[in-house]
């Protein structure tokens, strides 16, 4: 079933209401997920990206939250339309999510193998016994070494990378179509984080799932997603199979992700690492022009008058930017680019 499209969001919009007046997280964000692909978020922190994956899972409070435009749907079902019954239905079944910190996500007072184990009971209503024999299969799914051990473990007492590894057990135990994995490797050395992006990767490809892999880091991007949407202030600014995207960089600010990347051998020595001037824009009103426009290297004067559209720059390949051929042209010698052209 590779190919077809298994979540797909269009143009949403997200409001939070409070004492400080409204902010708009998200605005007209749309991209699809197909099944069998990992797709990547990509930007600072603050962006919009987590908020994104919290609204796919129902996860934000009822209160101050409102969704004015747009639409979510998973295999066929819009999930905005969706009690809260049927969401927790949806969540750990069709769904499933990890988060930053596996430790926040585990009672200490219970085992992994029970805390797993109830998850199933949950979800599958199975009995104790099978549910605990479940617990111990995803264990050895997820490399745990010595899982019939392990099994009887207390979350603190396993190193952070196992904890993360439990987690994803945990998360797959009730076997998800999606799997939305934020930050996945945040706090990990960085060999652990190979093996949790490897660990991943191997599940995608062995079970079939779709990953949204959330990230900062472009070079996670590069070795683990199928594509890349890369966002600011809570708008999709550019997206495309990942070679694209790194390769024919089409936006300012996709640009500076990738000039702020430290150079490799004798050129990191030489050259300093270049930051992206200015801050992210307040979210307390709407921008009616070029979101990205006071930070900008490639900025004219027709970014200050309208929101830009998004335009098409090459076969899956997109960018909200009026200015998509000096933006490639100007980084076609740099060396992350040059990488993947």
């Amino acid at each position: 079933m590779m190919g077809e499209t298994f979540l797909s969001v269009d143009n949403l919009s997200l409001t939070f209401s409070g004492k400080a007046g409204i902010h708009h997280a998200l605005t007209d964000v749309s991209f699809h997920v197909d099944r069998g692909e990992i797709l990547s978020f990509v930007g600072e922190s603050g962006c919009g990206k987590s908020v994104t994956a919290m609204s796919v899972m129902r996860l934000l409070p009822r209160y101050g939250v409102e969704y004015p435009a747009g639409s979510i749907v998973l295999d066929g079902e819009d999930l905005l339309a969706k009690s809260e019954r049927e969401m927790r239905a949806i969540r750990g079944g069709k769904i499933g999510m990890i988060f930053q910190d596996p430790m926040t996500s585990f009672t200490p007072v219970h085992t992994i193998g029970m805390q797993i184990a109830e998850t199933v009971s949950h979800h599958k209503g199975v009995s104790k016994r099978v549910a605990m024999a479940r617990a111990l299969e995803m264990l050895d799914l997820v490399r745990i070494p010595d899982a019939k051990n392990r099994i009887g473990a207390y979350p603190h007492e396993l190193s952070g990378g196992m904890r993360q590894r439990v987690m994803i057990a945990m998360v797959l135990a009730c076997d998800p179509e999606l799997l939305i994995a934020d930050e996945p490797t945040t706090a990990l050395d960085v060999t652990v984080q190979a093996e949790i992006l490897e660990l991943i990767t191997d599940l995608r490809r062995d079970l079939g799932m779709s990953v949204i892999l959330i990230t900062h880091d472009l070079g996670v991007v590069a070795e683990t997603a199928d594509r890349v949407m890369v966002m600011y202030a809570g708008r999709v600014v550019e997206e495309g199979a990942v070679a694209a995207v790194l390769g024919n960089p089409a936006h300012g600010y996709t640009a500076g992700l990738i000039e702020a990347l430290p150079l490799s051998g004798a050129a990191y020595h030489r050259q300093p690492l270049k930051e992206i001037p200015g801050a992210v824009p307040r979210l307390d009103h709407l921008v009616e022009h070029c979101i990205y426009a006071d930070r900008c290297g490639f900025v004219t004067s027709a970014c200050r008058q309208a929101v830009p559209e998004r335009q098409v720059v090459g076969r899956n390949h997109r960018a909200t930017c009026l200015n998509t051929g000096n933006v490639t042209s100007a980084l076609r010698d740099n060396e992350i680019v040059r990488a993947w052209q």
